[in-house]
Parts: C-alpha cells; structure tokens; sequence
C-alpha cells in the first residue's frame, strides 16, 4: 500500500507534531517574556508598560515567523521522509544483515543470524 504525498498530512502523527510545534513556541515565548519580566524586577528595576508592551508585541511577532517557519520545515521533512515498510520479512531481512554485521557474535549467534537471513530470503522469491 503506497501513500500518495499529500495523505501524508492526513495523519494523526503529523498532526501531533504540527500541534507540538505550534504550542512548543508559544509557550516557551510566554516563559521567556515572563522571566524576562521578573529578572528586570528582581533587579529592582521598574518595568515602564509602554516600553513592555512594545517588546512583547515584538517578541509575539516573531514567534508567529518561527512557527510557520518550523511548521514548513516541518511538512518538508514529512513529504521527502520515506514511507516505512510494512513487510515484515524484509525488516527482518534488515535487521539479520544489520546483526550479522556486528563484531564479536558468537558462532551460535552467527547461525541464527545466517538462518534468519536465509529463510526471508527464501520468502522473497
């Protein structure tokens, strides 16, 4: 079963990660601004609101330029990733190469590997 391009977005993954980059930068926007804020107030400063208000419609702005900017690499990186596999003997096939290549097996280990490589092989013809 192939995936075109755009089903991809139709996933509930891909929406789990839009979500988390969408919150992941407001919130640490909001925490930002607010430790700014005490540690100007904690050093006995007076916080003028103008001023403030100034900074955090800056901060705002470009934080919503981030999160568009994460969310389009994001959607890139979703389009161009492949779509893992579903066939099970192929990963095994994978993952016996993957064993096999490891040092320092044991012959017990390295026969089992073997066998495992071969029967999926055998199931792929």
């Amino acid at each position: 079963m192939k995936l075109s391009p755009l089903s991809k977005f139709a996933t509930a993954q891909f929406w789990a990660g839009a979500v988390a980059i969408v919150l992941g930068v407001s919130v640490s926007t909001n925490l930002a601004l607010a430790e700014k804020r005490a540690d100007i107030e904690g050093n006995g400063l007076e916080v003028q609101e103008q001023e403030w208000e100034r900074a955090t419609g800056l901060a705002y702005w470009y934080a919503q330029r981030q999160t568009v900017g994460a969310l389009l690499i994001y959607a890139i990186a979703i389009l161009l990733a492949p779509v893992p596999t579903r066939d099970d003997a192929d990963t095994l096939r994978r993952f016996a190469r993957r064993k096999l290549s490891q040092p320092l097996l044991s012959d017990s280990e390295i026969e089992l590997w073997s066998r495992v490589l071969e029967d999926s092989n055998h199931g792929k013809n």
